[in-house]
């Protein structure tokens, strides 16, 4: 009778343990990044088609974790996704500079970048943010 008692506690301390562990993974506030500027200033106000974007990233990002950034060129009536890769940002409040090759497909006129960034917080959770950068005028070659 006493291992019945042992087996059921035993059980019931288990179960709770995993749904408080489950629980805490799933809805614990987590925070990765926080942007100190939005948009990001933009050095390179005038770019040609083929030639180099550089933006600055003011942000703080809080943890370490496998990230994938995924940029689009968007202009009024056009929007031109880049591959998707990893981040480069290290744990910090530091600015740091970015390089993006804008597409030679990229028309003239004033274009922003939008700016997907997800951490993977843990096996079951994913912490996504949305950026953007200023305006930047695309210049023939």
């Amino acid at each position: 009778m006493k291992m019945i008692h042992l087996a059921i506690y035993a059980t019931l301390i288990i179960s709770t343990s995993l749904i408080l562990f489950l629980g805490y993974q799933f809805l614990w506030p987590v925070e990765v990044l926080k942007p100190i500027v939005q948009p990001y200033k933009v050095i390179t106000k005038q770019v040609k088609q083929g030639g180099t974007l550089v933006y600055t990233v003011e942000a703080c990002k809080l943890k370490n974790g496998s990230t994938l950034v995924v940029r689009r060129f968007v202009s009024e009536r056009v929007v031109l996704y880049q591959p998707p890769e990893p981040s480069n940002i290290r744990i910090g409040c530091l600015p740091v500079n970015i390089e993006v090759p804008v597409p030679k497909l990229a028309s003239p006129g004033i274009w922003h970048l939008e700016i997907d960034v997800s951490y993977k917080v843990n096996p079951f959770r994913t912490k996504e943010y949305h950026l953007e950068t200023e305006d930047f005028e695309i210049i023939p070659e």
